[in-house]
């Protein structure tokens, strides 16, 4: 994977909001771990630093960010905006991100959480990241969303 950074003209990467440049900085340490648990992690902070930091409205800003990075509102279709709310669960992408920093217990959750992160997992939040810096860094898209969401869901 080419380093974003290097994409981009240096002038407009010092001209980035901070919150921007700080995702920059920890999506591209993401890509070079190796445990996915921890990239997936640093991708968290890359996410969370796009959405505007935590609060109470975080869910729904990441939301927004998944929404932004399928493309442009008139690409957009009703059937992908669908597709993505089944496969993009932003509650429980922040639970695993829970769950990995506090260590919950497996015996005390239902058999269908997710409590390593799978590589179809760590794709879709990089792939939200990817775009949504891409868009931020006037970069051309890479459409990685959209491709993460409509390859066939793995079992």
């Amino acid at each position: 994977m080419t380093k974003l950074s290097v994409e981009v003209d240096p002038d407009r990467l010092r001209q980035a909001d901070g919150r921007t440049q700080l995702a920059l900085r920890w999506y591209e340490r993401a890509q070079a771990i190796d445990s996915l648990d921890d990239r997936y992690l640093a991708l968290w902070i890359a996410l969370e630093a796009l959405a505007g930091g935590p609060g109470t409205d975080l869910l729904k800003r990441l939301w927004e960010l998944v929404v932004a990075a399928l493309g442009e509102p008139t690409s957009r279709n009703p059937q992908m905006i669908a597709t993505a709310r089944d496969r993009v669960d932003v509650r429980a992408l922040r639970d695993l991100r829970n769950r990995i920093i506090v260590g919950t217990g497996r015996e005390l959750a239902p058999s269908n959480v997710e409590f390593t992160v799978s590589s179809s997992t760590l794709a879709t939040v990089d792939a939200v990241v990817e775009d949504t810096l891409r868009h931020r860094l006037s970069l051309p898209p890479s459409h990685s969303l959209v491709r993460a969401i409509e390859a066939p869901p793995r079992q």
